[in-house]
């Protein structure tokens, strides 16, 4: 994985982009094994990634476990909300 991490540094310097280092995050998935990735910024310092357990992408919630309970818990929460709010205008 670091080895990809690094050829897809060099592809960024050969056409002259970066990497926003404070998006870029690990996530391990179904083990937690004790290794790290980094990258070099754009003044070249080595930095390490952030390891997350958990990550918010396009709506949908991550977790390194795979379990769908929290993304069920929020779209449960929600769908209650819109309910007490139509409830609250309409039965008055």
């Amino acid at each position: 994985m670091q080895d990809d991490l690094d050829s897809l540094r060099e592809c960024n310097n050969k056409w002259l982009l970066d990497f926003n280092i404070e998006k870029c995050k690990v996530m391990h998935v179904g083990h937690k094994l004790a290794t790290s990735y980094s990258i070099s910024s754009a003044d070249r310092t080595l930095c390490r990634l952030a390891e997350e357990d958990e990550e918010k992408d396009l709506g949908v919630i991550l977790i390194s476990d795979l379990k769908a309970g929290r993304q069920c818990r929020e779209a449960a929460w929600k769908a209650v909300n819109v309910l007490r709010t139509i409830k609250r205008h309409f039965t008055r």
